[in-house]
C-alpha cells in the first residue's frame, strides 16, 4: 500500500503539522474502503490501476479546496474519489498476456 499527498506548488504539503494536500492510497489489497474513509484520504486507487482514471482523480483532487480537504480528514461530509481494480486488466493477467 502507497500513500501519496498531492498538492499545488503554492500550497504546500504540510502547513503548522496539517496535510494540506490530498491524500492518495493505492493499494492492491482488497477490502481497504471504509479504512481509507476512516483515514480521510481523498482517495482510494486499487491495483492495476486505470492510468487515466487515476491521472483524472489526481486532477480533480488537486482543484479542490484546503477547507474540503480538512473537512474530510475531520470527518465530515466530503467527495471521496473510490476507483476499483480495472477489470480489463486483471482479466489480461489472469490469461497470462500481461
Amino acid at each position: 500500500m502507497t500513500a501519496v499527498v498531492v498538492s499545488t506548488p503554492e500550497e504546500g504539503r504540510i502547513q503548522n503539522g496539517t496535510i494540506r494536500g490530498a491524500v492518495v492510497v493505492i493499494t492492491a489489497r482488497p477490502n481497504q474502503l471504509f479504512t481509507a474513509l476512516a483515514a480521510g484520504v481523498g482517495a482510494l486507487l486499487e491495483k492495476p490501476l486505470h492510468i487515466p482514471k487515476m491521472l483524472q482523480t489526481i486532477s480533480r483532487l488537486l482543484r479542490e479546496s484546503v477547507e474540503t480537504r480538512l473537512a474530510r480528514v475531520a470527518g465530515k461530509v466530503a467527495q471521496f474519489h473510490y476507483l476499483p481494480a480495472w477489470p480489463e486488466a486483471q482479466a489480461t493477467f489472469a490469461a497470462g498476456n500481461g
